[in-house]
């Protein structure tokens, strides 16, 4: 899901090592969509906005860490701001989840 937030653009080999990834994790979509936008989103939506974002990948240890220490705190909410800054390639993971292959991305 980080990949989301780099400054750069995915191809479709990003797309389909993302959707085997998620695939592999065992979580439905409704908690994928709950790990996107209550614990990785609110940490690198920052990077989206920076004059000179990461572009080449996250630490996931640096990652693991904010998100736990962080989790309490997260709330539930309908709305989370920024959300559309990525809302188009998540949908195009989570159809490629469903309906499968790198032609459900197109």
């Amino acid at each position: 899901m980080s990949e989301l937030y780099l400054d750069r653009e995915l191809d479709e080999a990003d797309y389909v090592r993302i959707v085997e990834s998620l695939r592999a994790c065992g979580y439905t979509l409704d908690e994928l969509d709950q790990i996107l936008y209550r614990e990785v989103h609110p940490l690198l939506m920052p990077n989206l906005v920076s004059v000179a974002g990461e572009w080449t990948g996250f630490d996931l240890d640096w990652m693991e860490e904010r998100i736990l220490r962080r989790r309490p705190r997260y709330p539930k909410v309908a709305l989370v701001p920024g959300c559309w800054a990525v809302r188009d390639e998540w949908m195009k993971i989570k159809r490629a989840m469903v309906e499968g292959g790198p032609a459900a991305m197109r």
